[in-house]
This record gives structure tokens, C-alpha cells and sequence, in this order.
């Protein structure tokens, strides 16, 4: 009986979109040729009614929703100091609960924000995240570290983030600048560079020659 049809509407409800009604019609070809210009299914819908509305309850209930997910979110970060308990009669426990809100979360937030054990690890939470990223970026991380990364990116904001990435970066680029410097290097003195092999002939050094400085720089390596 909920059903709603064309001939019988139902107005015990209300809608945001109002049940629409439409009308299909399906030609097939029952041929077992194919061509090309005959297709083998056709369909056309048609609708008979498209309405969308939204009365004043509607609209209220939406709001008194949209307040209470709202409220709920706000309490969600007191709720361990909760008293669970009503308010007429329990006077002195519902002053203590807001004494409890006051302190904790107004003065003792600001006040171990600049405490120097909090600021000390912060830095090194920075420290640490800055490094693990560096070690991701220039080689494969152990699954220990990659869960380190993820665990001290919860607890930092975006600007430390930001921060973190950045001199990661520019860690990496430099490490990697040192890299390719002493593996130019060493090709070179090893006789593996094609410039080593037109310098050498330039200045007319011979393979003993080269073997001197070369030792004394493998154990720079």
C-alpha cells in the first residue's frame, strides 16, 4: 500500500525527491543477422513526473541534524571528564567537571606548550622525521621505519610538515650531489672516465702515476 503509482500517490510520507514515474519501451530485432545499421536493441525512457521539494519540517530537521552532529563533535573532546550523571542535584560534581575542562584544556595546554621537555621533543620528533625521509628518498626503508614515518606525521601539523619535507629534500639532493662527485672521481682515476683517458694523455701521466693518488683515495671511498 506504501507503493506510490501513477494513479495512486502517497501522501503519508514526505519527500526530498518525490517517486518518479517513466515509461520504457524496448524494440529488438529477433534476426540473427548482424549488420551495421540495424541495431539489435533499442530502448527509449520516458518520464512521466520529475519533482523535488523540500517542505519547512524538512528543512528544520535538517538543521536541528546538522546542530546536533555539530554539538556532538564539541563534547567528543570532554567526554572523559564527563560526570554521567544529571545536573539537578549534583551540583559540586558538575563544577568540578568544569573546573576540570578549564584547567586541562585552557591553562595546562599553554603552559606545556612552552615547556622545555615538550619543545625538546618536538624537535626531535622534527629531527627524526627529517631523517627517516631522507633515508626513504634515497634508498628503500625498512616497514619499521615507513611505520615510524606515519606515526610521527599524525602527531606533527602541516607547517612542521612542510618544513621537514623540505629540508629532507634538499638533504637528499646534496647527498646525492656527493655521490656522483666521488663516483666521477674515482672513474676518473681509475681510468674509467673518457675524460680521465684525454687529461691523462694531456699531461702525459702514466699508470704509475695515477696509481698513487688513486691509492691513497680508495679508503676516502
Amino acid at each position: 500500500q506504501l507503493i506510490t503509482t501513477k494513479d495512486r500517490p502517497n501522501n503519508q510520507h514526505s519527500f526530498l525527491i518525490h517517486p518518479m514515474g517513466c515509461e520504457v519501451k524496448v524494440v529488438m530485432d529477433p534476426s540473427s543477422e548482424v549488420t551495421m545499421d540495424l541495431p539489435k536493441a533499442s530502448a527509449a525512457v520516458h518520464f512521466t513526473s520529475l519533482i523535488t521539494e523540500v517542505r519547512k519540517t524538512q528543512y528544520l530537521d535538517a538543521m536541528s541534524l546538522i546542530d546536533s552532529m555539530e554539538r556532538g563533535k564539541k563534547k567528543a573532546a570532554y567526554a572523559k571528564w564527563h560526570p554521567g550523571v544529571p545536573v539537578k542535584g549534583n551540583s559540586r560534581i558538575w563544577w568540578k567537571y568544569l573546573h576540570m575542562y578549564c584547567i586541562e584544556s585552557r591553562v595546562k595546554r599553554k603552559v606545556n606548550a612552552w615547556r622545555w621537555s615538550n619543545i625538546k621533543q618536538h624537535r626531535e620528533l622534527c629531527r627524526e622525521y627529517t631523517q627517516l625521509r631522507v633515508k626513504e628518498m634515497s634508498g628503500k626503508p625498512s616497514l619499521n621505519e615507513l611505520a615510524r614515518i606515519k606515526y610521527i606525521f599524525d602527531r606533527l601539523d602541516i607547517i612542521n610538515i612542510t618544513i621537514c619535507e623540505q629540508n629532507a629534500k634538499l638533504e637528499s639532493e646534496k647527498i646525492q650531489e656527493n655521490a656522483s662527485w666521488l663516483s666521477y672521481t674515482y672513474n676518473w682515476w681509475s681510468g674509467k672516465s673518457k675524460t680521465n683517458k684525454g687529461v691523462a694523455d694531456k699531461f702525459g701521466l702514466t699508470a704509475d702515476e695515477k696509481k698513487t693518488p688513486y691509492s691513497a683515495l680508495i679508503p676516502l671511498l
